[in-house]
């Protein structure tokens, strides 16, 4: 079954039997899209993963986010020699620490957020690529292709619309099945955050714990 916003809102009206005065289309539009923004702030979903290129100046340690950021998943480039180099995530406190003022040049090991800035450090004495692996918060959902569909309606509608279902229920319209939609929306949206990790393990080459 293929669902957009649109026929969620509509969805929704019908299962809360309610008209659009009642449950107005653009309010129903943004509980779904309250929803989305939980389910991808509280677990790692593949629908959030993104990744983007960070350029590197010469002299710069400071760099605007990525955007639509939410939390870092790794951060690397390559050197010269193409060695692979992962930058070291720090507090802010502990990165202050190592890299006083910024005058330390050298060619990037740590990175610290704050803010809406991503620092690195020591600050680069060289331009480099840095490839940036994050989570990020998608686009909400609009009205109208394209932008009433993605990849977690695609493969996640149900999470969704129970999410917002019992949202709404709890806020704005009173209805008894509000605990039971509540529930299905926990259920449905453990076993998705169980399935992406699982994904992520799958066909890994397992570590022996002890060196050879």
């Amino acid at each position: 079954m293929t669902e957009s916003l649109d026929s969620l809102v509509a969805k929704m009206q019908e299962w809360l039997h309610v008209d659009d005065i009642r449950l107005p289309d653009n309010v129903a539009a943004t509980c779904l899209n309250l929803i989305q923004r939980e389910a991808l702030r509280d677990h790692d979903l593949r629908f959030g993963e993104d990744s983007t290129t960070l350029a590197l100046t010469i002299g710069d340690r400071s760099y605007d986010l990525p955007a639509g950021w939410s939390r870092p998943l790794n951060l690397w480039y390559l050197t010269s020699n193409n060695i692979r180099v992962d930058l070291v995530r720090l507090e802010r406190d502990d990165f202050d620490a190592l890299y006083v003022d910024g005058s330390d040049n050298g060619k990037p090991q740590h990175y610290t957020v704050w803010g809406s800035e991503l620092l690195v450090g020591p600050t680069p004495d060289e331009a480099l690529s840095v490839t940036v692996n994050y989570y990020r918060f998608l686009d909400d959902l609009t009205t109208g292709p394209p932008g009433n569909t993605n990849a977690f309606m695609t493969n996640a509608w149900d999470i969704l619309f129970f999410g917002a279902l019992a949202f709404a229920s709890q806020y704005m319209i009173e209805d008894a099945r509000q605990p039971m939609w509540q529930g299905l929306y926990m259920q449905k949206l453990s076993k998705l955050a169980a399935e992406h990790r699982r994904e992520k393990a799958t066909g890994r080459i397992p570590q022996s714990r002890y060196s050879a």
